[in-house]
């Protein structure tokens, strides 16, 4: 603006309304300045969602169907070793638990019975027989059977195969109490070894009855007098029964004797010197 009340305007006296718009000085249109900036106006609506843009490409899937993927040296890989389709998982591979202290979980003690989780051969019609082994040179396996959750102090029957022998044993852990060990056979007991080392034959809680047909001790027999020399064992000795003469025999390092029987004088004489004897005077007949 060049004119003198451009640059003075505090001389300048104005009585009643001046439109600024059509304002003139000495033939020069006078403009104002701009006046503030006014509020910013309210938001328009949000205009129409566009189309949908076109589907990507679908990504490249490892393996072939029921193949589980995995991370193979950061890529996607898969192999026919482990498959899953839909119903059971699959690996013709080892199953490999690292660490220590992991378990197998599963309903191991349902009610029924049939609904426990068990291990089942996959050959059709086939038997169903757990194998065990041992690692490179070692020469044994078997299997624990604990009785508390707390297996360093508990009770535990274990059925173990060395180089040596197959052993069944009852014994503990820590502080736990060993239990005997006891063999039975349609709810009635047949063997007992207690934890002192006794061997119970029969029921351990109850008497034979007078009129039992059941529940008896065999022992092996043989037709005639036994000649023949039996393998040692140390401590323990033989016997048998011969059937043909109604004997008991047992087997010592002078041969085959009978049970002894006390004489008058205080003297012991066997059966089989007896029968001998008997013989030896024609009262039997060999």
């Amino acid at each position: 603006m060049t004119t003198g009340i451009a640059n003075n305007w505090s001389n300048l006296n104005v009585v009643g309304r001046v439109d600024l718009d059509a304002l003139t000085v000495n033939g020069v249109e006078v403009t104002g300045g701009p006046g503030p900036t006014g509020a910013t106006g309210p938001t328009g609506p949000t205009g129409a969602t566009g189309p949908t843009g076109p589907t990507g490409a679908t990504g490249s899937v490892a393996g072939a169907n029921t193949q589980i993927q995995y991370n193979n040296a950061g890529a996607f890989g898969a192999t026919g070793a482990l498959t899953w389709d839909g119903t059971s998982l699959a690996t013709s591979g080892n199953l490999k638990f690292t660490g220590t202290g992991s378990r197998i979980i599963s309903d191991f003690s349902n009610a029924t019975l049939a609904n426990r989780t068990a291990f089942q051969t996959s050959t059709t019609n086939g038997q169903t027989n757990i194998l065990a082994i041992p690692n490179g040179t070692a020469t044994s396996s078997g299997v624990y059977y604990l009785n508390s959750s707390a297996a360093a102090n508990c009770a535990y029957a274990s059925i173990a195969m060395s180089i040596s022998q197959t052993l069944i044993d009852s014994n503990k852990t820590g502080t736990g109490t060993a239990v005997p060990i006891a063999i039975s056979c349609n709810g009635f007991g047949i063997l007992q070894g207690t934890t002192a080392g006794n061997i119970v034959l029969g029921p351990q809680t109850t008497a034979l009855s007078t009129t039992a047909t059941d529940r008896f001790l065999h022992l092996q027999s043989c037709a005639g007098t036994p000649t023949g020399v039996p393998t040692a064992i140390t401590g323990h000795t033989p016997l048998v029964f011969d059937s043909t003469n109604n004997l008991l025999y047992y087997h010592t390092a002078s041969g085959w004797k009978t049970p002894v029987l006390p004489q008058a004088s205080g003297s012991i004489v066997t059966v089989s010197d007896l029968v001998a004897a008997l013989i030896t005077a024609g009262v039997l007949t060999a």
